[in-house]
């Protein structure tokens, strides 16, 4: 697959909870990825070329454009740049990069866990598998503190309608009184939903503390170490 350097314009930027912000961007016709890679974002610093990975938070039938999931922090310099992008603005992309990618054949049961922007592979890799595994089951875990954090609801849940074989299950670490969906972190969601790791391979996404003691559980279940695959924020 082709790693192309292009411009890309804003098609869209918007806030879709507190401090998080897809964007969408314009790129070449013949711009190809596989769910799951990332892209660098290229900019100047202190007169320095500077640069940080996203991953692509869209499927590549989307042709024409692309986008990303954003988090503004403190201390982002590109993500808070991204962040305040508006429509008609550029940025330099450079691409596809990456082999957190899906591995087949799939199991009887595929399970996604992610928790922040880490969610942002699984926009791709989720439409994927469904597209290519109706026999298989697909979880999804998606661990965020508040109930105002929860983004990409509505996208998951419509194909949750439209995928029988398809689960989305959010969690909260810091719930309002008025949440009634689980409640906790995301490690905790394999023992309780999973008896056994047989017929089984995940995906984890997100920070490394998370990623780490997911990968345990996992294991602890008894999937085996080579259906775990594993992507670090």
């Amino acid at each position: 697959m082709a790693i192309l350097s292009f411009e890309a314009a804003v098609l869209g930027n918007d806030e879709v909870a507190p401090s998080i912000y897809i964007l969408k961007l314009q790129c070449p016709e013949d711009f190809d990825f596989k769910p799951g890679q990332w892209l660098n974002v290229l900019l100047q610093k202190d007169g320095k070329p500077y640069g940080r990975p996203y991953s692509i938070a869209s499927h590549a039938s989307e042709k024409g454009s692309f986008q990303l999931c954003l988090k503004r922090v403190p201390s982002g310099y590109v993500s808070n740049y991204l962040s305040d992008l508006k429509t008609g603005e550029k940025v330099a992309i450079k691409g596809p990069f990456g082999v957190f990618l899906l591995k087949e054949p799939f199991e009887k049961d595929i399970i996604f866990i992610a928790t922040g922007t880490g969610v942002a592979p699984f926009v791709p890799m989720v439409q994927e598998v469904l597209s290519k595994s109706p026999n298989s089951k697909v979880w999804l875990f998606f661990g965020v503190r508040h109930d105002e954090d929860v983004f990409y609801r509505e996208f998951f849940e419509g194909l949750e309608k439209q995928y029988p074989n398809f689960k989305f299950i959010v969690t909260l670490s810091k719930p309002s009184p008025q949440w009634k969906g689980e409640q906790g972190y995301v490690q905790h969601l394999l023992a309780k939903n999973f008896s056994d790791g047989n017929n089984k391979q995940i995906y984890i996404c997100g920070l490394p503390k998370m990623v780490e003691e997911v990968q345990a559980a996992a294991l602890q279940l008894g999937i085996p170490k080579e259906k775990v695959y594993l992507e670090k924020y």
